[in-house]
């Protein structure tokens, strides 16, 4: 799912509609009451998952959606449309495919748009790199008018078999600020994940900072899921697999930009964590990095809990100052 700054309009995806075609769903705020507003549908009969993941522009006028079994060039390689807004009508004003397909490269299994959408971030975990099965790489892509062409693609510095660098993308409002997540990275430990934070200098890209946990430790996942502020001075991080407080229960940081240099400012953990909560296996921060969101998927109990396994969200208020 998501949704746009003004909270008026939101897109969920439905990957196995109409027999795993796929589809996606936009719905419209007025006032407190929600309605659909256009129903998006894959190409016909493509068995495509067309909604597999999908993000929304801040200013509500442009949508990504990801088909993850489009076999344009092989086999499952992913696909990623463009859809833009004109009134109340959603039409599609792209088809973005892989430069360089192969079978599973999942090219669109993490997207992300920039505040008017004139920056499309998509991640394509799945991609071999230097003959690096699953390495993973990221692809950027600018729009000029109705047409997108690519700006440039970016890799791991250095490549490692099955790190999936781009499994999570975020790009901030203007566009010059882009978090990457490697999950496997092994920078700390093995699968302990780290994020890549890149700056835009005009059309060129540069890596700023290589972050990774306090306390990391082997397979930990930092990195699953990545949330860039607005302002882009603040990233939320998830490592769904960390263990402290029981296996998996799972940990967010906050890590805050002041000139070039990021720190760490916060590990956030539920109030309630236990083993197997997955906690931020989801994550999402504000504007200005003041409240994150982390989701847990797993959370309640386990065998004999009331209700197992059904899933919380934490809300968090900052207690840091900001940079």
């Amino acid at each position: 799912m998501s949704i746009n700054e003004d909270g008026t309009r939101a897109i969920v995806g439905a990957q196995a509609d109409n027999n795993v075609d796929g589809a996606a769903y936009i719905y419209f705020r007025s006032g407190t009451s929600w309605s659909q507003q256009q129903k998006i549908s894959g190409e016909t009969n493509q068995f495509d998952r067309f909604g597999t993941e999908v993000t929304m522009s801040s200013d509500g006028n442009y949508v990504l959606i990801y088909a993850e079994a489009e076999d344009t060039g092989g086999s499952d390689v992913g696909a990623t449309y463009v859809y833009v807004r004109s009134g109340s009508s959603w039409s599609q004003q792209a088809k973005i495919t892989s430069p360089n397909p192969e079978n599973y490269q999942r090219f669109g299994s993490a997207l992300s748009l920039n505040e008017d959408g004139t920056y499309a971030v998509i991640g394509a975990y799945g991609e071999a790199v230097s003959s690096l099965a699953d390495a993973g790489a990221v692809y950027i892509y600018t729009r000029s008018g109705s047409s997108w062409s690519q700006q440039t693609r970016l890799t791991s510095a250095s490549p490692t078999s099955s790190n999936q660098f781009g499994n999570s993308v975020s790009i901030n409002a203007d566009g010059t600020t882009l978090a990457i997540g490697e999950v496997a990275g092994d920078t700390e430990a093995s699968a302990a994940g780290e994020v890549y934070i890149f700056t835009r200098s005009g059309s060129t890209w540069t890596q700023q900072a290589l972050l990774t946990a306090s306390d990391a430790e082997t397979g930990d996942l930092f990195g699953a899921k990545v949330s860039l502020s607005a302002e882009g001075n603040h990233v939320v991080i998830g490592a769904l697999s960390e263990d402290t407080g029981g296996s998996l229960a799972g940990a967010a940081y906050v890590f805050a930009r002041s000139g070039s240099t990021w720190t760490q400012k916060a590990k956030i953990q539920a109030s309630d964590k236990q083993a197997n909560d997955y906690f931020s296996q989801s994550v999402s921060i504000n504007s200005n990095g003041s409240f994150v969101i982390s989701g847990a998927k797993f959370e309640g109990g386990g065998a004999g809990d009331p209700k197992p396994y059904s899933g919380a969200a934490y809300i968090y208020e900052a207690e840091y100052g900001y940079s």
